[in-house]
């Protein structure tokens, strides 16, 4: 009776360890096709980016600007500001939030890996040990030296050598891109419909554990005759926006 009874628990260790090992190996299989299943294959566009969309994409220093600012952060609105930045040089950025009479609602200073932030409007942010902002605790998709492309309306142009050009159809206008790097993947479409004033948006996924649970966010760029607008979506509840003027 002993012996039966001790056969029937092993069985029972073994029977839960082949259904723990299927399990796991289902989770890890099934993550190795949400990871890899989108891996382009190929050599990256570099040199070969189409002549009408190359001006999308600049280098991100020098840069400076100014535009009109939005942002609905789950419910808080905060508009009516002026958006104005400068980058100088690699490592070193300004950015300031001013009232259209010119007091100052926030004042961001970027010198080398720390972030000085003064203000009534104060967020915790700083640079992760990767190059990557964080804000409030939450690590963002966008390098700190992307930021001073993003503000401007223009693509990094160090995505040229992370992003390939899938096959598309002769009938479509618009031009799909896939990149990735250590810590996200790019989808970036560009709207050539109307080559004057160009559409451009960049889906962001990143973070999240064998491919479940990703973030993601939708960066948008509207740009042609001088002015440009870049509408920011992340986490469903956050929407930034800025722009030169109206289309």
């Amino acid at each position: 009776m002993i012996r039966f009874i001790c056969k029937i628990k092993q069985f029972q260790i073994d029977s839960e360890r082949t259904i723990a090992f299927g399990i796991v190996a289902i989770v890890f299989l099934f993550a190795s096709c949400q990871t890899m299943q989108h891996r382009p294959s190929g050599e990256p566009i570099g040199q070969s980016l189409p002549i009408v969309i190359q001006p999308i994409f600049s280098e991100c220093v020098p840069n400076d600007g100014a535009a009109q600012f939005y942002g609905n952060f789950d419910g808080k609105i905060i508009s009516s500001l002026d958006l104005v930045w400068n980058t100088p040089a690699k490592d070193h950025w300004d950015l300031q939030l001013n009232t259209p009479a010119g007091d100052s609602r926030l004042e961001l200073q970027r010198r080398g890996t720390s972030i000085g932030i003064q203000g009534d409007i104060t967020p915790a942010m700083r640079i992760n040990e990767s190059g990557i902002l964080n804000i409030e605790g939450y690590d963002l998709p966008i390098f700190a030296d992307e930021l001073p492309c993003i503000l401007a309306g223009q693509w990094p142009h160090t995505w040229t050598k992370i992003l390939f050009r899938p096959a598309r159809s002769k009938k479509s206008s618009t031009l799909k891109f896939y990149g990735f790097d250590k810590f996200r993947d790019i989808h970036l479409d560009i709207d050539l419909t109307d080559i004057k004033v160009i559409k451009s948006c960049t889906k962001f996924e990143w973070g999240g554990f064998w491919g479940f649970f990703k973030k993601s966010a939708q960066v948008c760029v509207k740009k042609g005759q001088g002015q440009y607008s870049v509408d920011i979506v992340a986490f469903d509840v956050y929407q930034v926006k800025w722009w030169t003027d109206v289309f």
